[in-house]
């Protein structure tokens, strides 16, 4: 809620955003559901209404520094692609999943730039395709299933490391698409495991750190598989 209210004073504030504002909702009204209703992000959509988004494409280039080289990454719940393309060159082949045929559509006539890169239509708890590096952002929040079991198959599908995000100790009800709230470190300690296990917080302006300050926004596990690191010792 502090989030949309500190967006709609700024959009107040500004006139252009105002009639940018109403473009964006109209372009929502329209039947489009490439954006799931805001719940995905797309820098190019975004730009054309005049919006923008640091904290998504923080993500993906804080996953480049994480993830510097691979062999393939699976990028699960990719939305319209874009995060896939940005991390197209750091590996030898990438694959982008999504469940939304609609957001599948969109990532292959917008961002299949590079011979490496596949997007497919796909749900995670159904997913058979493993990678050595595996980055799913603001998923497992979205997910009915027991969260245990989710991690259990996003780690049965990385090989090596795992990067992901969870909006961090969100209250009950803040967001609709939502069925997981108030997640946080405890929520993933057991990935500890069966491997190394480090925590990032994202504040709202999208920059990430390895110290909880003030009030962060989003919580980034990073997660290596013990043999993974062994195998480097």
């Amino acid at each position: 809620m502090g989030k949309t209210f500190a967006r709609a004073l700024r959009v107040m504030k500004n006139p252009r955003l105002i009639i940018n504002f109403i473009r964006h909702r109209l372009f929502h009204l329209v039947g489009d559901r490439t954006l799931n209703d805001g719940e995905r992000f797309d820098p190019t959509i975004f730009k054309s209404f005049g919006l923008s988004e640091a904290a998504s494409l923080a993500r993906y280039r804080f996953a480049r520094r994480i993830i510097v080289s691979s062999g393939d990454i699976l990028d699960i719940a990719c939305g319209t692609g874009y995060g896939t393309l940005m991390l197209a060159d750091i590996c030898q082949a990438i694959t982008g999943v999504d469940i939304s045929p609609e957001a599948i559509s969109f990532a292959r006539k917008r961002y299949q730039k590079k011979n490496n890169i596949r997007f497919l239509v796909g749900d995670l708890m159904a997913n058979q395709i493993s990678a050595d590096c595996l980055v799913s952002f603001e998923t497992v929040e979205h997910l009915e299933d027991d969260l245990g079991l989710v991690l259990a198959k996003l780690v049965s599908h990385c090989r090596q490391k795992m990067i992901l995000s969870v909006p961090y100790q969100e209250m009950p009800g803040h967001n609709r698409h939502h069925r997981k709230f108030q997640l946080n470190e405890q929520d993933f300690s057991d990935l500890a495991a069966s491997g190394s296990l480090r925590f990032f917080y994202q504040a709202p302006s999208g920059q990430i750190t390895n110290e909880r300050k003030d009030r962060p926004e989003t919580l980034i596990i990073v997660w290596e598989r013990t043999s993974a690191i062994s195998a480097l010792i």
